[in-house]
């Protein structure tokens, strides 16, 4: 039986090992571009569902929007989020382009929400712009810009 022991051990070990590769071998690789859809969906999920630390999650520590940092604007989302009812966020026609570890993600966006429980609904839609970094392997967006004049609201809204 004391033999025995080590035969068992080294069973276990090549078990755990081949378990480990088998497992690791049958996870799906997504390339950068997708990688950057993913995080386009999920980003317009998270904005859909109020959730500002959500969005931030995806945003790089030194993130800008029109001057605002990744904090303001997680702030802003924060304040604006407690009042909004009924959003709905849509993305179309997105164009990514990658250029080794930075990459850009253009398309069109439109967003919609009740500013109050009895309010018409506000739409807005425009194009955006979106640039991205990869840091440690994971892709994060740095900047983030609404094409300039492409933000409007809806004309039903009777401006």
């Amino acid at each position: 039986m004391f033999r025995a022991r080590p035969i068992l051990l080294i069973l276990g070990v090549l078990l755990l090992v081949g378990g480990w590769l088998l497992w690791r071998n049958s996870q799906v690789v997504l390339s950068d571009e997708q990688q950057i859809a993913n995080i386009l969906e999920d980003v317009r999920q998270a904005a859909q569902n109020q959730s500002s630390s959500g969005v931030a999650n995806f945003l790089a520590e030194d993130f800008s929007w029109g001057g605002q940092s990744k904090s303001g604007l997680r702030s802003q989302m924060n304040g604006a989020f407690i009042q909004f009812r009924d959003v709905t966020a849509n993305i179309s026609a997105t164009v990514i382009s990658i250029q080794g570890n930075e990459a850009t993600a253009r398309g069109n966006y439109a967003f919609s929400y009740r500013p109050a429980p009895r309010a018409d609904v506000e739409s807005h839609r425009g194009q955006f712009k979106l640039q991205f970094a990869k840091r440690d392997g994971e892709w994060l967006i740095v900047k983030a810009e609404d094409i300039a004049g492409s933000g409007q609201r809806d004309a039903s809204e009777g401006l």
